[in-house]
């Protein structure tokens, strides 16, 4: 079942994370996260401080995510490096 999120805080990202990782996933084939923010190498950015990128994909390794377990997670993640709008990647 698709969910989505718009969250500008640190925590509240974090948060969500975690939870959805505790969640039963047996009924979905896979796991898809979209993040578009500012950031640094390895870090992103939120209104309320920054987080680093791994927090995202370390909450659904198999010890922590069984239900994921052999199935796709795929991570997007669009980063805009300058503040100015000069430079996306």
């Amino acid at each position: 079942m698709a969910q989505y999120y718009a969250y500008f805080f640190a925590k509240i990202n974090q948060s969500t994370i975690f939870s959805e990782a505790k969640r039963d996933h047996s009924d979905e084939d896979c796991l898809a996260i979209v993040v578009l923010t500012h950031g640094k190498s390895d870090t992103l950015f939120a209104h309320d401080g920054e987080y680093p990128t791994k927090t995202l994909w370390n909450a659904f390794t198999a010890d922590r995510c069984p239900t994921l377990l052999g199935k796709p997670k795929l991570f997007f993640i669009q980063v805009q490096h300058s503040f100015d709008g000069s430079k996306s990647v």
